[in-house]
């Protein structure tokens, strides 16, 4: 149990700057952080309302659109959205899940983990930083998932040949590729 609460925890670090929460200027660029039991933006108590949305990196950009106008219609200012849309090869060979409406985000090339930075690739994970940056939304953005959904923990246990899912939580290449990706400049 204390596994998966882990890794949650560790994807859950990430919080992406898409814009100030509940306001409409770009010149708030700072980091939601944790201090103690709470967290602060800009050195203020930082609350939220929010949601959850696991498509919007596979969906076109009008729905993307749509989906951040209804969340700040609704008052919400911070969305979870997947960072992640992992497979085998680039024709989907050796994937644990496969590709949502021919988009990936990461595969395998042969040898080690490459990321497709084109038009079915991370174009579609800046479009959506981009809507909610618009919206003034800010966004969570996990780099895997504990499930296979989207390729997850187990498609990088398939790319280094392991063959059970707590293998990821052993084996400290499949944790560096995960941690290692926040680095990218695919991702800043």
């Amino acid at each position: 149990m204390i596994r998966p609460l882990l890794a949650a925890c560790a994807g859950l670090a990430l919080i992406l700057t898409a814009g100030p929460a509940g306001a409409t200027t770009r010149g708030d660029t700072g980091f939601v952080t944790r201090h103690g039991d709470d967290l602060t933006l800009n050195g203020r108590e930082f609350r939220f309302a929010g949601s959850n949305n696991y498509y919007l990196m596979y969906r076109s950009p009008a729905m993307v659109d749509d989906v951040f106008a209804d969340a700040k219609a609704a008052g919400f200012t911070v969305l979870r959205t997947w960072g992640f849309l992992d497979i085998g090869a680039q024709d989907d060979t050796g994937s644990v899940h496969h590709k949502e409406n021919g988009v990936y985000f990461q595969y395998w090339d042969g040898t080690r983990p490459a990321y497709n930075d084109g038009p079915d690739g991370l174009r579609h994970l800046d479009q959506v930083v981009k809507s909610a940056r618009d919206k003034g939304i800010r966004l969570v953005i996990p780099l895997t998932n504990n499930w296979s959904a989207f390729g997850g923990m187990d498609q990088y246990v398939r790319w280094r040949g392991g063959a059970h899912h707590d293998d990821f939580y052993t084996d400290p290449v499949d944790r560096y590729l995960v941690h290692s990706r926040h680095d990218s400049p695919a991702a800043a």
